[in-house]
Parts: C-alpha cells; sequence; structure tokens
C-alpha cells in the first residue's frame, strides 16, 4: 500500500509539473500556467531558478564532439560557456578570449595553486592561439615586477581589491584586467587588451606604449601619474584609447610622440599642464583620431590647455567637450588639424588660438560651438585657416573673433557678433552674420 501510495502521489506531482501542448513541454510549478505554444521547452517560476550542467574546464573539455550551442558551467573560472560549432566561447565576460583555456591557476595568498603572480605565469607552458592560459589573481598586494607572456590573460579580483605593487610588462595578445597597478604598464612591440584596471605611477607614465604596439587600452583608470596617463611615443606606436577616465596626472592625459593613436570616449580630466599634446616631425607626423571625448578643467587658471598641437601633426578633431580649460585648443606652426563639430566653451581664456596656416594644406574649423570662453572665441596670429560655419557669439570677453596679419583667415559661414583685427588687413569671406542675423564683415 505505502509503494501504491507513493507512484500515486509521483505521478501527480509530474501531471502539475510536466505539462505538453503539441510538442511544447512546460516546467512550472504553477498548474493554472500554460505553457507557450512558440517554445519546445517553457520553464517557468518565481521562486526557483535553472541549473545548468556544472563541471570543471576538463570535464567540459572532454565532452565529445559537442553540439553548437551546448551550455555548461564550470567551475573552475565560474563562468558559462556554451559551443558555437568552433569551439567554447565565454558568455558572461567579455574580457576573456573565446578559445578555450588550456589550464587555469589560482593566485592567492593562501589556498590558490601559487602565492605569487609570477611563479603561475612561469608554469605556463608554451602558451598559443590554441593553448591559452587563464591566471586568476584574488584580492591582496603582491608586491613583484610582472613580465606577462603571449596568450596569457591575468585576471584580478577587482582594481580596488587586487593590487600589484611594482611595474607590468604587457605580452603580445595578453590579457591584464581588474588590477590596481601602481608602477605602469609598459607595452613595446606588443599589442595586449588592458581593460578595467587602476593605474598610476609616481615616478613616470601610467602607460607606455612604443613601436609597434597597438594595445587596446579601454574602460580603465589611470590616475595621479607623476608624468603623463599615456605616452605614445614613435611611429608605428598606434593604440586604441577608449573609454578610459584620466585624471590627475601631473604632465598631463596623452602625449603623442610622432604617433597616431585612435583616442575615443574617454574623460581627460583635472590634468596638470595638458590634456592632449601631439608632437610630430616630416615623414613621422602625429595623425591621431580625437573623438568624443570630454576634456575638462585642464589647470583652468594656470594656462592649461584641451589640446595642444606642434610641429608636423595633422589629427582629425571631432565631436569633443573641450570646457573649462584656460584654453580649449592651440595650433602652432606646420600642424594642420581638421577641428570639426565640437563644443569649446567656458574656458578662461580661449577657445582656439592658432599660429598655423598648415604645412601642405590648411588648417579647418568648421562646424563648432564656440561659445563662453571667458577672453576670445577664436585667435588667429599671422596664419590663414578656414573658418567656416562656426558659431562663435557670445564669448564673455566681448571678442568672438581677434586676428592679426598679413596672412589673415578665410571667414565664411559663421555667426559671430563681433571681431578685433589687429594689423589693419581685414579678413577674406562671406556670408557672415551675427546672433540676431545681421550681416556682418570678417
Amino acid at each position: 500500500m505505502k509503494t501504491l501510495a507513493l507512484f500515486s502521489v509521483t505521478v501527480m506531482m509530474m501531471m502539475i509539473t510536466f505539462t505538453g501542448y503539441s510538442q511544447t513541454v512546460g516546467i512550472t510549478d504553477d498548474a493554472s500556467y500554460t505553457a507557450h505554444n512558440s517554445a519546445m521547452l517553457d520553464v517557468r517560476s518565481t521562486s526557483k531558478g535553472f541549473l545548468m550542467p556544472r563541471m570543471t574546464m576538463s570535464q567540459r573539455n572532454a565532452i565529445a564532439s559537442p553540439a553548437t550551442g551546448l551550455m555548461v558551467y564550470v567551475t573552475d573560472d565560474n563562468t558559462v560557456y556554451y559551443d558555437d560549432g568552433s569551439g567554447w566561447v565565454s558568455l558572461l565576460n567579455s574580457n576573456l578570449p573565446a578559445t578555450p583555456f588550456a589550464q587555469v591557476f589560482t593566485v592567492a595568498q593562501a589556498g590558490g595553486d601559487f602565492t605569487t603572480i609570477t611563479a603561475a605565469l612561469n608554469a605556463c607552458v608554451s602558451p598559443s592561439t590554441g593553448n591559452r592560459y587563464l591566471i586568476r589573481v584574488m584580492p591582496g598586494t603582491y608586491p613583484e615586477n610582472i613580465l606577462c607572456k603571449q596568450y596569457v590573460t591575468l585576471q584580478g579580483a577587482g582594481k580596488y581589491s587586487c593590487h600589484i605593487n611594482g611595474t607590468v610588462t604587457a605580452a603580445d595578445s595578453c590579457t591584464i584586467t581588474g588590477f590596481y597597478i601602481d608602477g605602469g604598464i609598459l607595452c613595446q612591440n606588443t599589442s595586449p587588451t588592458i581593460t578595467e584596471n587602476i593605474i598610476t605611477n609616481m615616478m613616470g607614465n601610467g602607460i607606455n606604449v612604443l613601436p609597434p604596439a597597438n594595445p587596446w587600452i579601454r574602460n580603465n583608470e589611470i590616475v595621479d601619474c607623476e608624468g603623463w596617463g599615456i605616452h605614445c611615443n614613435g611611429w608605428d606606436a598606434y593604440a586604441w584609447i577608449i573609454g578610459n577616465r584620466i585624471e590627475r596626472n601631473w604632465m598631463g592625459g596623452i602625449l603623442c610622440s610622432n604617433s597616431s593613436p585612435v583616442i575615443s570616449n574617454n574623460t581627460i580630466l583635472k590634468n596638470h599642464q595638458f590634456g592632449i599634446y601631439l608632437i610630430g616631425a616630416l615623414g613621422m607626423p602625429a595623425e591621431p583620431t580625437i573623438d568624443d571625448n570630454q576634456i575638462w578643467h585642464t589647470q583652468d587658471y594656470f594656462n592649461g590647455i584641451g589640446i595642444y598641437m606642434t610641429g608636423y601633426c595633422e589629427p582629425r578633431v571631432m565631436g569633443n567637450d573641450i570646457s573649462c580649460n584656460f584654453t580649449g585648443i592651440e595650433i602652432h606652426p606646420d600642424t594642420q588639424p581638421s577641428v570639426l563639430a565640437n563644443e569649446i566653451g567656458y574656458n578662461h581664456g580661449f577657445g582656439i588660438r592658432c599660429w598655423s596656416s598648415g604645412a601642405s594644406r590648411p588648417v579647418t574649423i568648421k562646424g563648432n560651438h564656440i561659445t563662453s570662453n571667458t577672453q576670445v572665441g577664436v585667435e588667429v596670429n599671422f596664419a590663414q585657416p578656414i573658418i567656416t560655419h562656426n558659431n562663435l557669439n557670445a564669448n564673455v570677453g566681448g571678442i568672438d573673433l581677434q586676428y592679426a596679419g598679413p596672412p589673415v583667415p578665410m571667414v565664411s559661414y559663421n555667426v559671430f557678433d563681433n571681431r578685433t583685427m589687429v594689423g589693419g588687413i581685414p579678413a577674406t569671406g562671406l556670408y557672415n552674420v551675427t546672433g540676431a542675423g545681421a550681416a556682418i564683415v570678417p
């Protein structure tokens, strides 16, 4: 009788829990719920979750001929993986490479595989694209200089809890993520991914990029360095500098010496002297793309400059918010930038200052909103830039455009309320108007 009663209860539980409708299977603890007919399997609960198979990395790798789309949870690195038809791909952590790790090591003060990062790196034997290693570093301070290895991911427990008290030398195709690094990072002849770190250096630069090098530098805090936050130094020292907070560095935020990085979507804030400094030479120009950054409070009242360029430079400066510096942009001889569609305002001296007619083509200042600067909106000194389609009015000092020549700028299709001409030679150009819509000569 006990066996029969138990069987009856089991059947009733199955009827409540599993319901099938035209090949749709519903799993639920709600007897009134109807599985959706667009799903082959519909799982519903307001008090329980779905638990997929859990296994070690070795067990996962031992699955024979996994189906495309097969999913497992790997306990070695607490990550969900799925098979994309060519290999296992990490689902939860975009910082980790898709290629499966050959081995996962844990570094910890106690209880790990190793107590130092260097010992774990030494245990990574012949890493390659098909033989990658993951080194997980648990919270704590690690007083060592790190020499990374190619195809090895260093994953700290978090930038506020995992501290490398030393310098990190990057390696090609390595990943450095989740650390507080107080001795800076060196990228020479390497193309690593550097992401989600706090990086400082009281003795020099936060990140040095030396050619040939093509690192990804994204979503880091690069702060309080004695030198520059980032220095890209030399032709073929390219870098993708994206989404970082670059703040309070003594020399400045970013220095590009004869190099052409992409500088995009960064907050470059409260650096001393310069937000971004560009210097180039004929044959080794600086040709960076600088777009969608916030460049603010560079030595607000003490001649701090948001973007400074000199020598042979040809940057594209587009869509940035350049505010509350002393000077927004300063353009020196032989540079020939395109300054397009930026917000340049509330600087305590000048919006733009220009001394350059360009080396092989003119400086172009087009489509910018240059307003509320304390002294002058645009100042041109013995140069011939093209100034067109800008809104230059309402600068606090009452001078929207000031120039001295010869030569003088070409000024057309702008809005400005006044201009100051030094030297008696008028600028060329047509179709300028005041903020009220009245014609005004340049």
